[in-house]
């Protein structure tokens, strides 16, 4: 198991955000279209007028009524909404929009207010959707309306880079989010603002969500997280001669430049350039990264034992049965610590284990191990579907069809939570295992339609 497949990129190709649009409307359309009688209250998290129409065109191609309706400050609940009665033939979506034009105080009015009367919001055989273009309005709605943000079931993230201007940005650097936030509102509100440095986790999700490309003046560090993707990993390295031979110097690069080209594009690096990569390294990240033996300095006692079971595991030699049942035991105890340390390497511990138990042959706490990151919210999203999907495989072994079907289910749900094409292609890749191993036929079939997607999404379905 490697840091890539937990955190996988996809293959550079110039129409994937074109592709990933249509990718995120059609699947909110199908959400909708799939409600009968249920309400559908959900979010359009917009970069701005082009991309919303796109995102009407494609919803209307697949049979959707859009209704736009202005949000104000005298009427927060536009009439046409609240007068709505719908059945279950119901195509009509309401698009609440008008939140972003609103000032400070009047947004807040709003968003109380909306929260207080929010029965509408999510009535029978009603689809409503609230449109944001800023993260302000997004903050705002969270702070001031967290009952009705609850009721939320969906959200839809349609990005035109284009759209924002140099410089722009519409996110405060000040405000933070709380820690329930979904994830594609927290990638919005990161994307809202491209004029500060953007992390590699926010990165990775938004490469996923189709969204590679900067805008126009955003940070360097999109910029050159962005190149890397592309391929391009020289750094604008100067080349000088010394008595030692031909040396490579590079212009100013980050931490997380430096670890996204060793783990992503190795391969393509020289000798010198890695060389100095390396020394940008944090030592918890170059041991992550299977650079060096044992993390030294800022490391706490909590990851000692950890280090051992990584390089007992790199070496394809695992510990007895017994002392792996006393490191599950450690991890429990020091849950908080790990957590603390780095959400991903708690979520990695638990995945070291249960790929232990898995050499020894002992499915029985193998699964425990899995369940115990794919079931826990501490753990990031993408360690937890990577979890789920070894699950499905050892459920579909142990011929626990139920338990395999449900988290089939769950996988898919957790590709839509992400807002990415690629984890929907996993799900697949995951259900036609799970279907072959039943009816061989099937299986194909949805083998075949996870190829067609990866060929779309520039996925690679080995990852």
């Amino acid at each position: 198991m490697t840091l890539h497949a937990l955190s996988p990129w996809t293959a550079p190709k110039p129409d994937l955000a074109h592709q990933a649009q249509i990718w995120h409307a059609r699947s909110y359309a199908s959400w909708l279209l799939s409600a009968g009688a249920e309400p559908r209250f959900g979010a359009l998290l917009s970069s701005g007028p082009t991309a919303e129409q796109r995102w009407s065109q494609l919803l209307q191609e697949q049979g959707v009524a859009i209704e736009r309706c202005q949000v104000t400050t005298a009427r927060p609940l536009p009439q046409a909404l609240t007068q709505h009665r719908g059945d279950h033939f119901n195509r009509k979506l309401f698009l609440l929009e008008g939140l972003d034009q609103l000032s400070h105080d009047a947004l807040v009015e709003v968003c109380a207010t909306l929260n207080g009367q929010r029965n509408p919001l999510k009535q029978s055989a009603t689809w409503v959707t609230l449109l944001f273009r800023s993260a302000r309005s997004v903050s705002a709605f969270l702070e001031q309306a967290p009952h009705a943000w609850s009721l939320m079931e969906r959200r839809c993230l349609m990005w035109e880079s284009s759209e924002r201007a140099e410089g722009a940005g519409t996110g405060d650097p000040h405000k933070s989010l709380p820690g329930w936030v979904h994830p594609l509102e927290r990638l919005f509100c990161a994307l809202c603002a491209p004029q500060r440095a953007i992390s590699a986790e926010h990165f990775d999700r938004a490469v996923r969500a189709g969204v590679q490309r900067p805008p126009a003046g955003a940070h360097e560090r999109w910029v050159g997280l962005e190149a890397i993707w592309r391929g391009d990993v020289d750094f604008n390295a100067r080349r000088r001669s010394s008595g030692a031979g031909v040396v490579e110097s590079l212009s100013d690069v980050s931490a997380e430049e430096a670890s996204a080209a060793l783990l992503y594009r190795g391969e393509r690096l020289s000798a010198g350039v890695r060389v100095q990569l390396e020394g940008l390294l944090s030592p918890t990240q170059a041991w992550l990264l299977g650079l060096s033996e044992s993390p030294v300095g800022e490391l706490s006692r909590v990851i000692r034992p950890w280090v051992a079971l990584k390089s007992q595991l790199d070496a394809d030699a695992p510990p007895a049965l017994e002392q792996l049942t006393l490191l599950r035991e450690t991890r429990a105890q020091s849950a908080e610590e790990l957590h603390a340390l780095r959400p991903l390497t708690y979520a990695l511990t638990g995945l070291w284990l249960a790929e232990a138990f898995a050499l020894h042959g002992a499915l029985g706490p193998c699964q425990e191990a899995l369940e115990s990151v794919e079931r826990d919210p501490r753990c990031p999203l993408e360690a937890r579907f990577y979890a789920g999907e070894r699950l499905v495989t050892l459920y579909t072994h142990t011929q626990a069809r139920a338990e395999a079907q449900a988290l089939l289910k769950g996988l898919f749900s957790r590709a839509y939570d992400l807002g990415a094409p690629l984890y929907e292609v996993r799900a697949t890749v995951a259900k036609a295992s799970h279907l072959g191993a039943l009816d061989p036929a099937r299986g194909e079939r949805e083998a075949q339609r996870a190829s067609r997607l990866a060929l779309l999404h520039g996925v690679t379905l080995d990852t």
